[in-house]
């Protein structure tokens, strides 16, 4: 018979908007008010960020330097093995001179505290606004607002690379946009721009007073768009080292989302500096066209890999023999069966179907065109377009030691003429 799951001890939240209660126990998250202040005095809790699986994130003050900061909270039980401090303060200690520097998240501080649920490491870093996403204004007819954003990613990676670093899990989640200093303002300031916190009541299921292990409420993250319709900056930063690694020890995978996962690392053969480089690939198509490069509708894994073969053909060798569900999908020559049961077959779809296709589906005047003569359209419409495909043809390369290099990347007229 199999294990029943553990009880609920909190009334499930009716809007969802934070984190799961269940999470407040002996190994989970810290308990957190706002007003609190931690690290001796030095952090007050002023708003709300955002949270994850394994950590809230908080506006905090930073009274010893008049400064508003992002506190991550860990989980008590966060993987003892992930990198991220370490690889953190190696960064703090490298050249901050070198021009991608700037697009990477800074440590500003870190401390530990001991609460209910156990001990937890936290992590002081600057301020950011909204995930990566399509700049305004880009169409197929002008490409300039996320080519500028491609240049500045591959600059960041760059400057990790020189570092020695991996970053393992790249895709938009981990990538945000900079905003300038609002240090200067108050904490009123703060909820005159944002509004006051919403916080959500916890209660126990079997009516019992709340535990220490836990809050007396939850918070709903901010709304930062007020905020960044100040002080948003066309900057990336590339954030959340917790799959990181150095390029001496790297691991054999990282659990980075499927859709911007190389195929080495979806297979579990040992992920590598040239793995970041088919992630940013993901991420400028992505922000380019506004919509994600690789489909992963129902088995994200196994939709990915089909995609693959969809766009570049049968897998290498090492990968082929290594996807057992293969034969569920392609013969033995990579060719896609037919339409079998409920399954969808894979059909065909190149690189450059995907990139004519940005044209057709997103058109710079809002129509769509008809698909018979989006199908007969044998040349890409820009030089950008034409650029781009020749960019991307570089990176998404199956063999990782032939893929395109950073250096290689940002020499490649797509990129090159992209100042900031």
């Amino acid at each position: 018979m199999a294990a029943s799951l553990p009880r609920r001890v909190y009334i499930i939240s009716p809007t969802g908007k934070a984190e799961d209660a269940e999470q407040y126990r002996a190994g989970g998250l810290h308990p957190v008010h706002l007003g609190d202040s931690l690290n001796q005095g030095r952090y007050r809790i002023v708003h709300k960020l955002g949270f994850g699986s394994f950590s809230t994130v908080w506006l905090a003050r930073d009274t010893a330097k008049a400064r508003f900061v992002s506190l991550k909270i860990a989980r008590a039980d966060f993987n003892p093995h992930s990198n991220e401090l370490s690889v953190l303060h190696h960064l703090a200690r490298r050249d901050v001179q070198d021009q991608g520097s700037e697009f990477v998240m800074t440590l500003l501080d870190d401390f530990t505290i001991q609460g209910p649920n156990g001990s937890h490491q936290c992590l002081v870093t600057q301020v950011a606004g909204r995930r990566l996403g399509r700049p305004a204004g880009v169409n197929h007819t002008c490409l300039g607002p996320a080519r500028l954003l491609a240049s500045q990613l591959f600059q960041g990676v760059r400057y990790l690379h020189s570092c020695n670093v991996g970053h393992g899990d790249l895709y938009t989640g981990n990538i945000l946009m900079q905003l300038d200093s609002f240090d200067a303002w108050s904490e009123d300031d703060i909820y005159a721009c944002l509004g006051h916190p919403v916080k959500e009541g916890l209660f126990r299921k079997d009516g019992k007073p709340l535990e220490n292990c836990a809050p007396a409420y939850t918070v709903h993250p901010a709304d930062l768009s007020l905020l960044e319709a100040r002080f948003l900056l066309s900057k990336v930063l590339i954030i959340d080292f917790g799959q990181a690694y150095f390029h001496d020890n790297p691991p054999s995978f990282t659990t980075s989302p499927s859709q911007f996962s190389s195929p080495e690392n979806l297979f579990r053969q040992g992920v590598c500096p040239s793995s970041d480089i088919w992630a940013l690939g993901c991420n400028i198509f992505e922000i380019s066209a506004g919509y994600t490069l690789f489909k992963a509708l129902f088995l994200p894994r196994q939709d990915v890999m089909r995609d693959m073969v969809a766009m570049l053909g049968k897998l290498p060798t090492r990968f082929w023999e290594a996807w057992e569900e293969r034969l569920q999908y392609f013969d033995e020559d990579g060719k896609a069966f037919g339409e079998v049961g409920t399954m969808i077959p894979t059909i065909p779809y190149p690189l450059f179907d995907r990139i004519r296709d940005m044209a057709f589906l997103y058109p710079a005047d809002g129509r769509h065109l008809d698909t018979t003569l989006r199908e007969a359209t044998t040349k890409l419409q820009t030089n950008e377009l034409i650029q781009m495909h020749d960019f991307l043809a570089k990176v998404f390369v199956l063999d990782p030691d032939s893929r395109i290099t950073v250096e290689g990347a940002l020499a490649h007229p797509f990129l090159a003429s992209m100042t900031f």
